[in-house]
């Protein structure tokens, strides 16, 4: 019998605590000695694991390396023939982008999450220095497609909360911005580029952040350690089973054979 076990990127990690309770699996540094087949659920760390017989392992750390930093996250994305959104190290290019009427996001941290690191710049005078660049996408939907083993298992659009005065062009939930499910449908082209995304990275689940306007498909970004609650958190838990029962059947037994 394969049993699970998580491997959060962080002990505190609300949703890795949620994960591993409701598939009533321990949460764990890795450093434990495996003594039977073991799924390890990777949860966006990037510490190195050791597969052996004994371990497979959802999300590889060096996938997940190559996941939270976004340079190296689109560049690999463009080399593999996934549609993300422009960008650049070039303060030129900003400057050639901004002189079309563009708007750029300075990305001054390339791992950080909830907007954190971001530069907003739509004038020359508001260059600042970064690492990265990204040309802003005008008036796009915006969908998070959460994918595990190459199909989509949920997905949510991200709407303005009612009521509240909106940032148009930072989307958080501090600036007013909550993923929702209702009356949402997903693109054909959504599904497609998210599910070639988190393939492209070499990994096996993901939650993909993406624009969507006259019928393109825009990746942002995969996280490996999404939040999740509720309607996710039951699709997440459903397949992690199915995946679970599929090495205990011996579909992956070629990975436990020594």
């Amino acid at each position: 019998m394969v049993r699970m076990m998580l491997r959060p990127y962080d002990l505190r990690s609300e949703s890795a605590f949620r994960i591993a309770s409701d598939l009533n699996v321990l949460r764990t540094s890795g450093s434990l000695p495996m003594k039977e087949p073991t799924l390890m659920i990777n949860w966006g760390s990037t510490v190195p694991i050791r597969e052996s017989g004994k371990v497979k392992i959802l999300n590889k750390p060096e996938a997940v390396a190559l996941a939270v930093n976004k340079y190296k996250t689109l560049t690999t994305l463009t080399s593999k023939g996934v549609v993300t959104v422009p960008f650049t190290t070039r303060q030129d290019v900003v400057l050639r982008w901004l002189s079309s009427g563009g708007i750029v996001y300075a990305r001054t941290e390339l791992t950080s999450s909830q907007g954190d690191g971001i530069v907003l710049i739509d004038s020359p005078d508001k260059m600042v220095d970064a690492p990265l660049y990204t040309l802003g996408i005008v008036k796009p939907l915006e969908y998070r497609v959460h994918v595990m083993d190459g199909s989509v298992i949920d997905y949510t659009q991200k709407k303005r909360r009612s009521g509240e005065e909106i940032n148009p062009y930072i989307r958080n939930s501090s600036n007013g911005w909550v993923f929702c499910r209702e009356e949402v449908d997903l693109p054909d082209e959504v599904a497609v580029e998210s599910t070639a995304a988190v393939r492209s990275l070499g990994l096996d689940f993901g939650a993909v952040d993406v624009l969507y306007k006259d019928n393109t498909a825009f990746i942002l970004e995969v996280n490996t350690a999404p939040g999740i609650e509720g309607t996710t958190l039951s699709k997440y838990k459903e397949e992690l089973c199915r995946l679970s029962q599929q090495l205990t059947t011996g579909m992956w037994a070629s990975s436990l054979s020594s």
